[in-house]
């Protein structure tokens, strides 16, 4: 993890999980111009499966989410976690068979082929 001060002008909203919120934008860059920053902490993290759980935990701590999107959030981080535990285990169970997982995945994970 790196963190680096960024320059407020150079912030660009990336796609995300969620729709962006336009109204609460509106309110943290307005609350950031009061205080007089030019620049703001950015932390740099790794990309794939842990930055897809650090964007899903923030959400979960930072939003106010209606019971329909906790509940998705809550199941892709399990799915994510569950693919984590499959790349480091060194026993295959056969929640470990088929595909592998992807952090855009719709809800149901796709049937695992027997032979």
């Amino acid at each position: 993890m790196i963190i680096k001060n960024v320059q407020i002008s150079r912030i660009k909203i990336k796609r995300s999980r969620r729709a962006i919120n336009k109204a609460k934008v509106g309110e943290i860059a307005d609350s950031i111009a009061l205080l007089g920053r030019k620049t703001l902490p950015s932390i740099y993290t790794e990309k794939g499966i842990k930055a897809d759980l650090l964007e899903i935990d923030e959400n979960l701590i930072r939003h106010d989410l209606t019971i329909l999107e906790r509940a998705e959030q809550l199941h892709k981080r399990k799915l994510l976690y569950a693919q984590i535990s499959c790349m480091t285990s060194t026993v295959q169970t056969t929640q470990c068979l088929g595909p592998p997982m992807r952090s855009n995945m719709s809800i149901m994970p796709s049937p695992v082929q027997t032979v």
